[in-house]
């Protein structure tokens, strides 16, 4: 095979994924790099019911993102290393973060988990250094797993102020204890 026919083979593998990353409701930059991971399609949305996981975005240019309000969850490792992701907005819809979903997501700054999620699993937000706040909005605690927010700069953890101590009392927590705090008016 030419070199030039492998690169043409390249780009259209690419080419072919963005599009079907973008059939599912994902918005594809135009300037990003996507590398072809065949094994992650499969967590792209069907569209046809069940649990909807959003494709591992790894190693892309993204700097923003707005998750399609169709997606209940964020699949593992979904947003790991997406070293330009500064903002996030997690849907309502989403009921559970995966596995390092954002883990080395450098630039995030700020994070809102809606009330809908009732899981973040293990290293959720690890190594999410630049964050300088996390807000959950439940009054209920998620279940969370170790190591969601460590490495995260130390940033305060804000949840509703009715719920403060629950959280603090909460498995997993606990360990935030001196990050939680109500959320500011």
């Amino acid at each position: 095979m030419s070199v030039a026919t492998e690169i043409t083979r390249i780009q259209n593998a690419k080419a072919d994924l963005k599009t079907s990353i973008e059939a599912k409701g994902v918005t594809v930059a135009s300037d990003a790099l996507i590398d072809d991971y065949a094994g992650y399609v499969d967590n792209i949305p069907s569209g046809g019911g069940g649990t909807q996981d959003l494709v591992n975005l790894i190693e892309r240019d993204i700097t923003s993102l707005v998750i399609p309000n169709t997606v209940s969850a964020i699949g593992n490792y979904a947003f790991s290393s997406c070293n330009s992701l500064v903002s996030v907005t997690i849907p309502s819809s989403v009921t559970s973060i995966g596995y390092s979903s954002f883990s080395g997501c450098g630039s995030l700054t700020s994070v809102t988990i809606p009330s809908s999620v009732t899981s973040i699993d293990y290293k959720g937000f690890n190594g999410c250094y630049s964050l300088t706040s996390v807000t959950c909005e439940s009054t209920t605690p998620p279940t969370i797993d170790e190591y969601v927010f460590d490495n995260t700069n130390n940033c305060p953890i804000y949840v509703p102020s009715s719920s403060v101590s629950t959280y603090k009392a909460a498995t997993n927590w606990s360990r935030y204890t001196s990050r939680i705090q109500a959320i500011p008016n």
